[in-house]
């Protein structure tokens, strides 16, 4: 549980604070086959958006990364109040 905690906060660390640095799901048109209903995929969380969502890397590059957002789970955007701690929070 130490490492997953040191590898969250080292992954925000080491990345911008983009919106959604994830390109493995394009903004039109189909998703990978990987991705579709009823699949599963595993990877390293390479970025915690805010306290409900997150990026998990299939590879090193960014067009690997998978945008995840926790469903019924209630968390303050980013820019939102409250929004920074849950960012922390799910760090930890």
């Amino acid at each position: 549980m130490a490492k997953l905690a040191l590898a969250l906060i080292l992954a925000a660390l080491a990345t911008p604070a983009l919106a959604d640095p994830s390109k493995a799901i394009p903004d039109k048109g189909p998703l990978p086959s990987y991705l579709g209903r009823g699949m599963e995929f595993s990877g390293r969380v390479v970025h915690v958006g805010d306290g409900d969502s997150l990026c998990v890397a299939k590879g090193w590059s960014l067009d690997t990364w998978i945008e995840v957002r926790l469903a019924d789970f209630c968390a303050p955007e980013l820019r939102e109040p409250g929004g920074e701690a849950a960012k922390s929070s799910s760090q930890a």
